[in-house]
């Protein structure tokens, strides 16, 4: 058995959510659904619903955001063999 990854977008009042296992060699689309969450749920809410929708215990999530929300940072590092570090 693979890895199960969901995919999870909300708009408004609604999350649409894409399971996909994914092993080895290849991966596949399982299911695709929308589930209604109340427009003033938090996330953590919101999540709980589709915890409770989906029945799936995933190994990732992968959430699409506004980027505008989003912070990040490019770091550039003095080395460059990966090698020559200490673990």
């Amino acid at each position: 058995m693979g890895q199960h990854i969901i995919g999870m977008e909300r708009s408004g009042a609604q999350i649409r959510v894409a399971i996909i296992e994914a092993s080895l060699r290849r991966a596949q689309l399982i299911a695709v659904r929308s589930i209604e969450v109340p427009a003033e749920a938090s996330a953590a809410e919101a999540w709980i619903s589709v915890r409770k929708a989906l029945r799936v215990s995933p190994d990732s999530v992968v959430v699409a955001a506004d980027a505008k929300l989003a912070s990040t940072r490019l770091l550039s590092f003095p080395f460059s063999d990966a090698r020559k570090l200490a673990p």
